[in-house]
């Protein structure tokens, strides 16, 4: 009942907290960044099992949003048996009284006032106990968050492991009224819920002033009685009639903020936002030099998708090592790699491997695991699986697994995948947003493999039509060189750039060049440049 009253109000798409209490997903991930080279820094995309709403201002005035409190308080004490810690002031806990939802949970109920409950945070047992709690209200007013914020570490953190200890286990926490002590927190540089984010609660000229100059954050307005939720992955406005913005301040290498408005029940992805923040400190990509389109060494059998005829697995094989290949197979690409069938192990076997190995690992502490990187820096052939590109860049970039990729065929190994796994072999990343793949560039997701520098590629091409829509992503960058692959197509790469065709279908190459007054940095003059290479065909990329 409360979940249909909920997908009335809000839709049926837009709230994944609603699946929380029924314990059907994984939720909202706390992100955190950890630098691992001075090019790549690990985004950290593991979920929490819980749901995190925030509240600019105390309890809703709105009748229909203070209902949705009760009912989100109600499941909360319906499921599985645990309590509910209320840290409020008298004016809520009357309101929540008057409704009369709680009267039959009370003895599942611990109510804190919000002018005491901070000096309980000395005693480490009650706040432990508190971590088991099915959810927690925590209404803070301006002295509240500021006492927050001047808590000794010790006390912080345990306040910090209490919430993360309801969102790990499932549950949920609200917290409302002054927000700006959830995020990163520079003077005493620590972080309480939020990594990397700060959350602004006025709309006066100082504060905008903060946001643009503060480019460490990712910004998030929250004017009075606004309120979001964040949750699979997805921050989502929950605000009627008003728009919640998410800000990138201003870089070194990027002049302007980047900012987006969300309307109500709008949403944007968190990771991917943490992701852009961090690959804005880095110079712009794609930049408008020119370079040699040339593997490293090695080879490449990039597939269109669709399924790949027997001679472009054979020709894997064979380029692996053929009886004598040592195959890793990265299944990442689809939502759950573990559930894979070993389609591409059976029909590699087929073609003559025998020794070929699954790896469908993507926690960074499974894929930096010995065993995970031993068979990497021991394979003659990494294969890609289909899916969605992204989850590559989130299990790999930054991690020790990244480089050991690139290292198969510099040691002159095969990298090959079909669809996902076909794009991520390229440089500048197409489809990578994971919102949609219709958006093909995404902040946050420019960057593949880059085994083939300054080329980007795209698969399913002729078959969904997709020259229009490369066309376009490659006006602006004349620098970059286009690859599209039909279905059950492949364009095998081998030397520094000798490309065949292999399959039923065709492979389209968008040569880079330099504009001129012929030739323009629009869709036109790269459309204009597209040539068509069917089956059979063999092509140097550096020769067009």
């Amino acid at each position: 009942m409360i979940n249909s009253r909920l997908s009335r109000r809000f839709g049926l798409s837009v709230l994944p907290f609603i699946v929380l209490f029924t314990m059907l997903s994984r939720l909202l991930p706390q992100v955190a960044a950890q630098q691992v080279s001075s090019d790549q820094v690990y985004v950290d995309p593991t979920m929490w099992s819980g749901v995190l709403l925030l509240q600019s201002g105390l309890m809703a005035a709105d009748a229909e949003l203070q209902q949705v409190d009760r009912e989100l308080l109600s499941a909360a004490l319906s499921w599985n048996g645990r309590g509910v810690l209320l840290v409020t002031d008298p004016a809520t806990n009357a309101a929540l009284d008057r409704a009369g939802d709680l009267a039959d949970h009370e003895s599942k109920v611990t109510r804190l006032s919000s002018a005491k409950w901070r000096e309980l945070l000395d005693d480490a047992d009650a706040v432990k106990n508190w971590g088991a709690s099915a959810a927690i209200w925590i209404d803070t007013d301006r002295v509240g968050a500021a006492a927050i914020l001047n808590l000794e570490s010790a006390a912080h953190q345990r306040l910090v492991k209490c919430i993360e200890g309801v969102l790990a286990k499932g549950g949920f926490v609200r917290i409302s009224g002054d927000l700006r002590w959830l995020g990163t927190d520079r003077v005493r540089n620590r972080t309480t819920l939020l990594a990397n984010c700060s959350i602004q609660q006025s709309s006066d000229d100082e504060a905008a002033e903060d946001v643009a100059a503060d480019a460490a954050c990712v910004h998030l307005k929250l004017l009075d009685r606004m309120r979001c939720v964040l949750a699979k992955r997805q921050l989502v406005n929950l605000t009627k009639g008003q728009s919640l913005s998410v800000t990138l301040g201003a870089t070194e290498h990027y002049a302007a903020p980047l900012t987006q408005s969300l309307k109500e029940r709008q949403l944007i992805d968190w990771v991917q936002w943490q992701r852009a923040l961090l690959e804005r400190q880095q110079p712009i990509y794609p930049d408008t030099d020119r370079v040699k389109h040339v593997l490293a060494g090695g080879s490449l059998v990039i597939g269109g998708g669709g399924g790949m005829p027997e001679d472009v697995w054979k020709r894997f094989v064979d380029l692996a090592g053929g009886e004598n290949a040592r195959i890793v197979i990265l299944p990442t690409a689809v939502e759950d790699p573990s559930a894979e069938p070993g389609f591409e192990a059976r029909v590699m076997k087929q073609a003559g491997a025998e020794h070929i190995v699954m790896l469908p690992q993507i926690a960074r502490d499974d894929v930096e695991e010995a065993a995970f990187l031993k068979e990497l820096d021991r394979a003659t052939g990494v294969w890609f699986g289909g899916g969605r590109q992204w989850r590559f860049v989130d299990a790999y970039w930054g991690t020790a697994a990244w480089p050991q990729l690139l290292e198969v065929c510099k040691r002159g190994g095969v990298i090959g995948g079909s669809s996902a796994g076909a794009t991520i072999q390229g440089d500048l990343l197409i489809r990578g947003a994971p919102s949609g793949n219709q958006i093909m560039i995404a902040d946050g997701y420019r960057r593949g493999l880059g085994l083939l520098p300054g080329v980007a590629i795209d698969q399913h091409f002729a078959q969904r039509s997709r020259f229009k829509e490369l066309e376009n992503c490659l006006a602006p960058y004349p620098s970059i060189c286009g690859v599209g692959i039909d279905e059950q197509t492949a364009l095998v790469v081998t030397g520094a750039d000798r490309c065949e065709v292999l399959g039923v279908g065709s492979a389209w190459l968008y040569p880079s060049y330099e504009v001129s007054e012929s030739n323009k940095a629009d869709s036109a003059s790269r459309a204009a440049m597209r040539q068509e290479f069917k089956s059979g065909s063999v092509f140097e990329f550096n020769a067009h």
